[in-house]
């Protein structure tokens, strides 16, 4: 979803795509939402930090991944480090791209331990299951978008909930194990070899209109199914056995508008100072692990 022409073209010729090339902060990666595109990605402002876009390889064909989110981070995580990101980065990701993201952060580890300094959910909620009754919502598509990637990106979006319905996300602490190649001469003890992420949770405040929506219905019946947690504090994260996000930022707009024009600059704004914080954890555990040396 994109304004320039051009973009809708070039975006899918590398990936992961660079987005922004500089910065003084470390790297970010943002990963697609579920219609499958980095585009909205392009409009964000100044980050002060490099900012790369992985887009969904599939897209053009619109196939499921057999191993659905869980593949999916696999093959990301494959990605990123055949393009030779380093760490420490932060991974994010908008809507599914949070969901992804944080299973590549179960991947890779979080740091000392693994490259991830923190992980960006941009209005990520916990997922609801397809049979929960809830009403298609109005996508916002931006002006110049072609009406050939408005269709892939609405099928794709099809093809995201029924991996949705197949997925369970980390909820509990067992969940958050190292995987058995990584290095585990590095752990201090046994308790080390489980670890949670440091998660910032962007939020909307809005609830995103439906195609059947009326000022008199305003039951969860008859929201959008992204905004089925909407009143909580954590977008439903709650649920998990221990805190899995540490910070909530909430930001104006709805679900499906964030990156528009009315509102990409309050998100750009929240994004980097989501960032800002992950940087600022990792260097204060940075130093406490030098002077527990």
């Amino acid at each position: 979803m994109s304004a320039n022409e051009h973009s809708q073209t070039s975006f899918f010729e590398r990936n992961p795509s660079v987005i922004q090339p500089y910065g003084n902060g470390i790297p970010l990666v943002l990963i697609h939402d579920g219609g499958g595109t980095t585009y909205s990605y392009y409009g964000l402002r100044n980050l002060d930090r490099p900012v790369y876009g992985i887009h969904n390889p599939r897209f053009y064909t619109c196939r499921p991944f057999k191993g659905g989110i869980m593949e999916m981070a696999r093959i990301y995580t494959q990605l990123i480090e055949l393009a030779g990101i380093d760490g420490p980065f932060i991974i994010g990701g908008w809507s599914l791209g949070g969901l992804i993201a944080l299973e590549i952060t179960r991947i890779l580890g979080t740091y000392p331990y693994g490259p991830i300094a923190g992980t960006v959910m941009i209005d990520t909620p916990c997922p609801v299951p397809s049979s929960v009754p809830a009403s298609e919502p109005q996508l916002r598509f931006h002006e110049n978008c072609r009406l050939e990637i408005k269709k892939l990106v609405q099928q794709n979006m099809k093809v995201a909930v029924g991996m949705l319905d197949r997925y369970q996300p980390p909820l509990n602490v067992s969940d958050w194990s190292y995987e058995d190649e990584q290095d585990y001469t590095l752990l201090d003890s046994a308790s080390d070899t489980r670890f949670l992420p440091h998660v910032v949770l962007l939020k909307a405040q809005g609830y995103a209109p439906t195609l059947n929506q009326t000022e008199a219905s305003s039951s969860i019946v008859n929201s959008a199914r992204v905004d089925y947690f909407r009143d909580f504090t954590a977008l439903g994260w709650e649920k998990a056995e221990e805190p899995l996000v540490s910070e909530v930022l909430l930001i104006p707009g709805n679900h499906y508008d964030l990156f528009m024009d009315e509102n990409v600059k309050s998100s750009s704004n929240a994004i980097r100072k989501a960032c800002d914080n992950l940087e600022a954890d990792l260097y204060e555990t940075r130093h406490n692990n030098s002077d527990s040396d």
